[in-house]
């Protein structure tokens, strides 16, 4: 017992720095090291509620325990990270304990980061599950994590973790709680709406008033249209609606045209067109393109400067929509 008690001990004084075994006793003043490292890592855990990524201890440790980081050519993020895993991993220095992952994220072990999408959500939760996109860009920024293609590492539009709640806002899923009896309350609602409006209604122009209806947002947020959008993107089937809109809309925050039924005959954009020219009573078929894009902007199909100059491929190769070799009218059979 007494053996296996001097090998575990001589294990705890092998430092694994960088591929590489090196006794803590071939160190200039480690125990200074490790005591500086410690407040580092507590001051930034504390600091970024429970989170440190190594290039943000890297840029600490530089600044605060330069000389030991010369002394023992230390100065590297990757000795730094390592030197700390070995203290508040492997050894528990001062009985403290915290996740290391993949060489890049530290956090507490009771709450385990493992990517960057993890650092995401716990900023997500650290906030109610509801923040701005430019305050998350700057905690990155801040933290040390790169932001490039950050909508991307988010998965925004390819699966059902964050939504966009405006152009600038963002809500979690987790948040939300989406569950069945959610899904259930969700998909009733939208079934009242149809029952009153028909199979398709203009998106922009749902009353505010039946989003009451929906569940209820962390924080009793409004619901907004483009928040439903996201909704619907994944949960349409279950819900049994989708929305409409010209393909060549494919910012992350245009809304799109018409909220219709899965049944409904509006199926593409050049179906909503018509179905606004019928509902709104509007008597012409023949149009200059500007024109035909206004009565659509002041319908709500479409917003602001969406689509201008590019209305005939907006449409497509609908066969009731005739244009003039130069796209600049259109004759429409209805």
């Amino acid at each position: 017992m007494v053996a296996l008690k001097q090998i575990r001990d001589h294990s705890l004084k092998l430092v694994d720095l960088a591929d590489r075994l090196i006794h803590v006793d071939a160190f200039v003043d480690w125990d200074e090291g490790a005591q500086k490292l410690e407040k580092i890592l507590e001051k930034l855990l504390a600091k970024n509620n429970g989170y440190v990524s190594y290039s943000q201890l890297y840029e600490y440790a530089r600044a605060e325990m330069q000389m030991f980081l010369n002394d023992n050519d230390m100065d590297d993020p990757r000795k730094i990270f390592d030197m700390a895993e070995h203290l508040f991993e492997k050894e528990g220095y001062h009985g403290k304990r915290y996740t290391f992952w993949m060489k890049t994220h530290i956090s507490y072990s009771k709450e385990s980061v493992t990517s960057n999408l993890d650092v995401i959500k716990k900023f997500a939760r650290d906030h109610n599950g509801f923040f701005q996109y430019d305050d998350l860009v700057e905690y990155l920024e801040q933290i040390g994590i790169k932001t490039g293609n950050l909508r991307g590492q988010m998965q925004l539009g390819y699966k059902p973790i964050f939504f966009y709640y405006s152009s600038e806002e963002i809500i979690s899923a987790e948040s939300m709680q989406i569950d069945e009896g959610w899904l259930d309350q969700a998909g009733k609602a939208l079934g009242r709406l149809f029952a009153d409006v028909g199979d398709h209604v203009v998106l922009r122009s749902v009353n505010p008033i039946w989003y009451e209806q929906m569940p209820t947002l962390p924080g009793y947020l409004p619901w907004t249209p483009l928040l439903l959008q996201y909704i619907l993107q994944f949960y349409g089937k279950k819900l049994g609606a989708k929305t409409i809109g010209s393909e060549l809309n494919q910012k992350y925050d245009v809304l799109r045209a018409m909220l219709v039924t899965l049944d409904s005959e509006v199926q593409t954009f050049a179906d909503a067109v018509v179905a606004h020219l019928v509902d709104s009573g509007i008597p012409e078929r023949q149009f200059e393109a500007e024109e035909l894009r206004s009565k659509l902007v002041d319908g709500g199909l479409i917003a602001g400067n969406e689509l201008i100059w590019h209305m005939p491929k907006a449409i497509g190769s609908d066969p009731r929509f005739a244009w003039d070799a130069s796209g600049g009218k259109v004759s429409i059979k209805v």
